[in-house]
């Protein structure tokens, strides 16, 4: 192993999982890894698509336009009232 320092943000986050899943067995370190790991995978991936596919901006289009189509409506019904 390397005599690499370790990041001290690294250090706290073991110690914090340590303490909050108490592992007992090699199993249990496993799963603990594949919870905090496979959180942060999925969180970048879904960024990534975001980013990549525009999924945010499409979404906020379609939200705009819902809000433009309702107040449309809105003043479509004000007109057919005042008729």
């Amino acid at each position: 192993m390397s005599n690499k320092k370790r990041n001290s943000e690294s250090v706290k986050l073991a110690e914090s999982s340590l303490n909050t899943y108490q592992p007992e067995f090699v199993k249990d370190t496993q799963d603990v890894l594949k919870g905090v790991f496979g959180s942060l995978f999925e969180k970048m991936l879904q960024g990534e698509l975001n980013n990549h596919l525009g999924i945010n901006s499409i979404l906020k289009s379609l939200r705009n336009m819902k809000i433009v189509g309702m107040v449309m409506g809105i003043k479509h019904s004000k007109q057919v009232l005042m008729k």
